[in-house]
């Protein structure tokens, strides 16, 4: 069995084409627009230039351009990078300028105003002016490049004597991914240095410089020089919490690179595709189907199928509650699949819990959550839901009852965390329930409904109270063994739920749960089960004496991977669980003290969930909402990570490569 000595992280600032609304409705010339979306996409243009692309730049706003490609190539503000050079603005250096950015590009000695001590930020600037404040930002950050001969032009004579090297180096530098020069030639032969340079011009101009040259020590790429500095701003998702965190981002592995959707709004979903270098792919928004985005699987088929939903507070059961939508691999809508409330007298969906699909043999599961239609007692009680739809030809064929259900007996109330995987002709189940039952629970099911389950984890407390104290971060079937990761409580230290989480791997046999009781019940009675203990639930009778249920007391062992004393202030995050082949698992999860994050740890794990050599440590975040990706061909875990400071937003896509 091949084992892994040691992993090591990069951190990437992938190239997002999601910027802002704003830049939707704002369109660059057609022969600009492919390279104008590229250069946005890896955040080398201020949004005050996401607009009027046909119009000149000035010279402010061209030293703007710069300073936003700087800090966008070195990972790191001017302020820092001047402090690190120990260089200071000269505030009254011009007499007319006052901007930051004028400033900053002056103490790195790239702009030098007009000699008068003005710098007149207002002129447009000058195809020369352009160039040679690109050339002096190259010496100074000392881009390497692979430089072709200097381009000849007709009317080199008009080019200024102090402008003559730095048109000859950006006409010497070759994009090749563009396939042309930074900075060409006019088309007639000129460099016309005395012209005006326009934004969208500008904007191309980054781009070509980004394709063009590579940051000292990087190892060759762009992206690889962007991860010399690792942020230490506040990412965007959801730290500490007491239940599992509903996916918002996913990260799909195409043939040649990734595709990244953003749950943004009502409005609509968008798609990021990246090569497997990182650049920028193509851009697409999907029109929400319906106001709430559920969630997004690739099926084995190669699609994509997106669920969406709508409240029913109106309790109509003959109202699509549910749809799921399916996309080819390019984005192209093939068809939907409608789910009205019906039996399950669905009012609102997705709610207060997880969304997790599986398919196999042509029909995708979806394993959520519903608050129900008003109840006799006259609340909106929770539950699980499933649902399966027949694909490609998106056909539903099954969804939950309002209780119990046939064939599918897996109830579940209040369900706070759902997964679902196939074992074969089983279907698994996992949830966290905190009423009935409470427990962190584990069903099988076969084709004919019969049931196998398991309690993981069973918490004190009383039923229906929302904090159990467990929050399952990731569930998979091993070569031999159920496996699922949490942090939880000591629940001998149960203090209502709350306090320090360790980290903890929970595995079941699957030999266990792979024959069906004959005498497994089929209903659940949500008024006499009352908190069991691990292995078993417990039903009161009329006479209030308990006995144990036909749920399988099976063999649940525990692998601690953090040891936090319950009265310290120190905890662990939501665990993720990656499954990188059938019998080779990696656990990643951040820890706390005093809610400050201290660290990100990981750790590789066998088939029977034990720990395969020692947890190890990244400097790397977690995204807080969005399930990594095992990318086989490189041998790395992957995940998007957005980070946010000082009111830069810079977006990663983080790497852990694995060693043999």
């Amino acid at each position: 069995m091949r084992r892994f000595a040691g992993l090591t992280g990069t951190l990437i600032l992938i190239l997002v084409l999601f910027v802002n609304a704003k830049a939707e409705s704002i369109t660059a010339s057609d022969w600009a627009a492919a390279e104008v979306a590229t250069a946005i996409s890896m955040q080398l243009v201020p949004e005050k230039l996401l607009s009027a692309y046909q119009e000149p730049i000035t010279r402010a706003d061209f030293c703007l351009l710069m300073t936003t490609f700087i800090e966008a190539r070195a990972a790191r503000t001017m302020n820092q990078i001047l402090a690190e050079r120990g260089l200071e603005v000269t505030s009254g250096v011009f007499t007319d300028a006052k901007e930051s950015y004028i400033l900053q590009m002056n103490a790195l000695d790239i702009v030098k105003g007009l000699g008068d001590g003005t710098f007149s930020p207002k002129a447009y600037i000058t195809r020369q002016e352009a160039a040679v404040m690109i050339w002096r930002m190259a010496e100074q950050f000392g881009f390497q490049s692979a430089e072709q001969p200097p381009k000849v032009f007709a009317d080199a004579d008009t080019i200024a004597a102090w402008a003559g090297d730095g048109v000859a180096y950006v006409t010497s530098l070759y994009a090749p991914n563009v396939g042309t020069e930074v900075m060409a030639g006019m088309g007639n032969g000129d460099f016309a240095p005395l012209g005006t340079y326009t934004r969208e011009q500008s904007i191309l101009v980054v781009n070509r410089l980004a394709d063009a040259t590579t940051y000292p020590g990087a190892g060759g790429t762009l992206l690889q020089a962007l991860a010399l500095i690792a942020p230490d701003g506040e990412r965007e998702g959801a730290e500490l919490s007491f239940f599992t965190p509903k996916a918002k981002r996913y990260i799909f592995q195409r043939s040649d690179g990734y595709a990244i959707l953003h749950d943004v709004d009502e409005e609509g979903v968008y798609v990021e595709e990246y090569g497997s270098e990182g650049r920028a792919l193509g851009y697409k928004k999907l029109a929400a189907e319906l106001p709430v985005f559920g969630g997004a699987y690739r099926a084995s088929d190669g699609d994509y199928y997106l669920a969406y939903g709508q409240e029913n507070k109106e309790e109509n059961p003959n109202k699509e509650v549910i749809r799921l939508v399916r996309y080819s691999p390019d984005w192209q809508r093939l068809g939907a699949a409608p789910i009205t409330a019906g039996p399950s007298i669905i009012r609102i969906p997705f709610s207060f819990g997880t969304v997790s699909m599986t398919d196999q043999a042509g029909i995708l599961t979806i394993h959520t959550t519903r608050e129900r239609f008003t109840s006799d007692d006259g609340a909106n009680h929770q539950s699980n839901l499933t649902i399966q739809v027949e694909i490609p030809a998106m056909r539903m064929v099954f969804q939950s009852e309002a209780f119990s259900q046939n064939p599918v007996k897996n109830y579940v109330s209040h369900s706070l965390a759902q997964f679902v995987r196939h074992d074969g002709g089983l279907t698994v189940y996992v949830e966290n329930g905190d009423a009935y039952p409470r427990s962190l629970y584990l069903q099988t099911l076969d084709s004919q409904g019969n049931r196998e389950r398991t309690h993981l984890l069973t918490p004190p407390g009383q039923v229906g109270d929302n904090t159990t104290g467990i929050t399952p971060g990731g569930f998979e079937v091993t070569g031999s063994h159920y496996m699922v990761t949490v942090s939880a409580v000591d629940m001998n230290s149960y203090n209502d739920g709350r306090g320090p989480r360790n980290v903890s791997v929970l595995t079941v046999p699957r030999s266990q749960l792979s024959s069906i009781a004959a005498n497994e019940q089929n209903t659940v009675n949500e008024q006499n089960i009352v908190r069991g203990t691990s292995g078993s639930a417990v039903r009161v009778t009329s006479n209030n004496t308990a006995r144990v249920t036909s749920d399988n007391a099976a063999t649940v062992t525990v692998t601690p991977l953090t040891s936090f004393p319950a009265s310290g202030t120190a905890t662990a995050g939501s665990p993720y669980l990656v499954k990188i082949r059938d019998n080779q698992f990696v656990v990643l999860w951040e820890e706390y003290a005093d809610k400050v994050y201290q660290a990100t740890k990981y750790a590789v794990l066998d088939a029977s969930g034990a720990l395969v050599g020692s947890v190890r440590e990244t400097s790397m975040r977690l995204p807080g909402n969005t399930q990594p990706v095992y990318n086989e061909h490189e041998n790395k875990i992957i995940w998007p990570y957005i980070w946010k400071k000082g009111g830069l937003t810079r977006r990663y896509l983080c790497e852990l490569t694995m060693s043999s």
